[in-house]
């Protein structure tokens, strides 16, 4: 069993409700490592997931002295935490950790959860590290468990333009096993070269802990590596928090909102091409089944929106815009549920569209 080198005593800070997180992969570089960690004092970020860490004599080199760092003892180690805030406690589980894994128990307030940092080496079997994602699965039973990856898979499930045999195998085990992918769409991409761009870092989570990740992104700063840096934050959901509107407010009346549903039901039909149907119940039925076949649910929604926004600006008046400060959630009617069940139907979806691709 590898031996872990855990050294540092972390910034005391003042005390926030959030965890700040980064993910990296270093590719062993010293400048990168150096350019980290003056955005790490830059964002004051708490916890850094990496992969590929820069070391010398089989330790990590380049990190702000006062920064914990875990890492195994193991010649040129390929995954590595770095915990940069002296007011989380963290624990190695030493019978996780080897060359390629490193994970601790986290702990901040009331937060508890398992961190892990993973490299997935390209020449050997995925199901070698799906297993090793077993064992993390079941040593944190009951609490939170993260995992950042540098997967050297791609897959449209974590919007990557392609699906290769890697990222099939590590998709349908993250399924299976209830997981949650936290990467989110963009222009960037996690990794780029001169051969080309890819995502195949990960952020993957347990139901538990997907209910406080919020502001997932690619960074847009130079890392100075092959491989950007990602970011997000882990704490308590932000619902229910003040936070300041800046976009139109509408004022609605029992005979406003009678007009809204009828021009709402227009312009359906507009955007739908679904003319002649005067009840609700008809209608209903053919944007459900427009939905369900739609190869692009991100245009469906956007014409579903275009509908939403149009009918409210035939209806309504707008609200002048006051600048107050308004104490609910930023979306009234949004759960930590829905955001979990939102993650299930997106894979299940991209699942039966792959299967249905692949039967024609």
């Amino acid at each position: 069993m590898a031996k872990a080198q855990h050294k540092g005593t972390g910034t005391k800070r003042n005390q926030h409700t959030k965890i700040t997180c980064m993910q990296i992969n270093l590719q062993h570089s010293r400048a990168a490592t150096h350019n980290l960690m003056e955005l790490v004092q830059k964002e004051h970020t708490d916890i850094v997931l990496v992969q590929e860490p820069y070391t010398i004599q089989n330790k990590l080199a380049g990190i702000t002295r006062t920064h914990r760092t875990y890492i195994t003892n193991e010649e040129r180690s390929r995954a590595a935490i770095i915990i940069a805030n002296a007011e989380i406690d963290a624990l190695i589980i030493k019978q996780l950790c080897d060359r390629d894994t490193i994970v601790a128990e986290v702990k901040y307030k009331s937060m508890r959860f398992l961190a892990a940092s993973m490299y997935f080496d390209i020449t050997e079997n995925m199901d070698s590290k799906t297993a090793k994602i077993e064992e993390i699965i079941k040593i944190g039973t009951g609490i939170g468990i993260l995992i950042a990856v540098d997967s050297n898979s791609r897959s449209r499930a974590w919007y990557d333009r392609q699906t290769n045999t890697r990222g099939r195998t590590l998709e349908e085990y993250i399924y299976s096993r209830d997981l949650n992918i936290m990467n989110e769409q963009s222009e960037l991409t996690t990794y780029q070269s001169t051969t080309g761009r890819s995502n195949i870092d990960i952020t993957i989570t347990n139901n538990s802990l997907l209910k406080t990740i919020s502001d997932w992104q690619v960074g847009t700063e130079d890392s100075l590596s092959d491989h950007n840096i990602i970011k997000f934050n882990i704490g308590q959901n932000n619902h229910g928090t003040q936070y300041n509107h800046t976009g139109k407010r509408y004022i609605t009346t029992e005979e406003t909102l009678s007009d809204f549903e009828g021009n709402l039901h227009k312009a359906i039909e507009k955007e739908f091409e679904m003319e002649g149907k005067d009840d609700t119940a008809p209608l209903d039925r053919m944007l459900a089944k427009h939905i369900q076949e739609a190869e692009d649910i991100e245009r469906t929604v956007g014409k579903l929106q275009a509908a939403i926004t149009n009918s409210c600006k035939q209806s309504f008046k707008i609200r002048r815009n006051n600048n107050k400060i308004t104490k609910q959630k930023s979306v009234p009617w949004w759960t930590a549920e829905l955001t979990i069940k939102r993650k299930r139907v997106n894979a299940i979806r991209r699942l039966y569209q792959r299967t249905k691709k692949m039967k024609s």
